[in-house]
This record gives C-alpha cells, structure tokens and sequence, in this order.
C-alpha cells in the first residue's frame, strides 16, 4: 500500500493478526510519540487511541528521542 504522504510501501496488517504475534514490539521516535503514549498508558478507549489495544498484552516499548 502507498500513500502520497510516505515514498515507502506500507504494510497494513489486521489488529486479530497482529496479536497471534508471539512477541509484541512498539518502536517510537520523538517527544510527540511519547506524548502520545502517555496519553494511551493513561486512558482505555481503543476507538480514541488505536495503540491501547496492544498495551493490555505483553509489551515491549523502545523509544528513541
């Protein structure tokens, strides 16, 4: 998948998909991801913040400034 924004091709995989992964990694770079983290680890609504799906789970988080 492409979009006008990223140069890259994207891979989009389904949330059911994703967790039948037997190891779960979230990579973040920057103060606006750890933010944006912070305001996940501090709420529950999946349907505001998509990521708090996966907090629930096994979770290992790498941030990068």
């Amino acid at each position: 998948m492409r979009t006008p924004s990223q140069p890259q091709p994207r891979i989009t995989l389904s949330a059911d998909r994703l967790h039948q992964a037997r190891r779960h990694l979230l990579h973040i770079t920057g103060g606006d991801k750890r933010a944006v983290l912070a305001r996940a680890l501090a709420g529950d609504d999946v349907r505001e913040l998509p990521i708090r799906a996966f907090l629930a789970c096994p979770l290992a988080i790498y941030w990068a400034p």
